[in-house]
């Protein structure tokens, strides 16, 4: 399971996504307060939650869930390789709702101060889901040509 290159792709995956919940996507600055966007709130510096925001850790939960169901699915190719691209679709989807997130604060006279960590954690993601699928392809074809030797 782990000899293959795309399982240490997984683990990694599986990795970044757990880590996407402990750093900030990014902090701003509004004329009273500092905050900071976390996949499961916005809160101030201080420490005070200002809104509960369950969408985006439901999509790492998600990703780690379909990153462990690809992992463990070694032996049925074409289900891993959905399974990738569908991680896939899922890490483009976070990265749009944290630039419209970003977007939205345009309206709220705050000003972006900087990206967290987890706002450069999700093109990593996608990019990892990308080798993954290309090295359970090149697998899957390596399997086929023995076969057909056979």
């Amino acid at each position: 399971m782990i000899q293959r290159i795309q399982s240490v792709y997984l683990i990694a995956i599986i990795a970044l996504e757990g880590l996407l919940n402990a750093f900030s996507f990014f902090e701003f600055k509004t004329a009273e307060n500092h905050y900071a966007l976390y996949s499961y709130a916005v809160k101030s510096i201080s420490g005070d939650t200002q809104a509960q925001e369950y969408k985006l850790l439901f999509a790492s939960i998600l990703g780690i869930v379909l990153a462990i169901i690809a992992l463990l699915s070694f032996k049925n190719r074409g289900r891993q390789i959905k399974l990738t691209r569908g991680l896939l679709l899922l890490s483009i989807t976070q990265i749009s709702a944290i630039i419209f997130s970003i977007m939205g604060l345009g309206g709220a006279d705050a000003t972006l101060v900087n990206l967290g960590l987890s706002s450069f954690l999700l093109p990593v993601i996608a990019i990892l889901c990308v080798l993954s699928t290309k090295a359970i392809r090149k697998d899957d074809q390596l399997v086929k040509s023995v076969d057909r030797i056979r």
